[in-house]
């Protein structure tokens, strides 16, 4: 049986990634906009092949 190992960032290393401030990191976390995964009572881990895939550009958006 193959296993999937996955990685996950903190909330710093997920803004620094996305260029972006903490602060602004958690309103998209409350908001339901950026993969995470509540680990405890006010913290959280980001899937970092969600994010990255999630960078891509879409096919057929415009510039």
């Amino acid at each position: 049986m193959a296993t999937i190992a996955h990685e996950y960032l903190t909330a710093q290393e997920t803004a620094d990634l996305l260029r972006i401030s903490a602060r602004h990191l958690r309103t998209l976390t409350k908001s339901g906009k950026v993969p995470s995964i509540k680990v405890a009572e006010r913290s959280y881990r980001y899937p970092k092949a969600e994010l990255l895939e999630s960078l891509k550009p879409q096919r057929g958006a415009e510039s």
